[in-house]
């Protein structure tokens, strides 16, 4: 994972979602300029520093895409946020 940036994690989740026959197109937005060819980091290298997420699960009802477990999947990513990288529920 250390050596993954965004431009790479972006095509992999391109290339996961066509090989199951979606055609959602995966994308990242931010509200501060970023350098998408750094390597991804989802926690803060300050192991004091403040940690927080936003957990988003979409299922597009009445879509061709639509999902049957975003929220499962969101409730999953959240335990593992908690057990295995220290987040603490807010």
């Amino acid at each position: 994972l250390s050596s993954l940036n965004w431009v790479n994690l972006l095509q992999a989740m391109k290339e996961k979602l066509d090989g199951k026959g979606y055609s959602q197109v995966p994308q990242l937005s931010s509200s501060s300029m970023m350098n998408i060819k750094e390597p991804v980091k989802f926690v803060n290298d300050d192991p004091n520093g403040t940690k927080r997420a936003v957990l988003v699960g979409i299922n597009y009802v009445g879509l061709p895409g639509q999902l049957s477990a975003c929220h499962y999947d969101v409730k999953k990513v959240k335990e593992y946020l908690i057990t295995e990288l220290g987040f603490e529920e807010k």
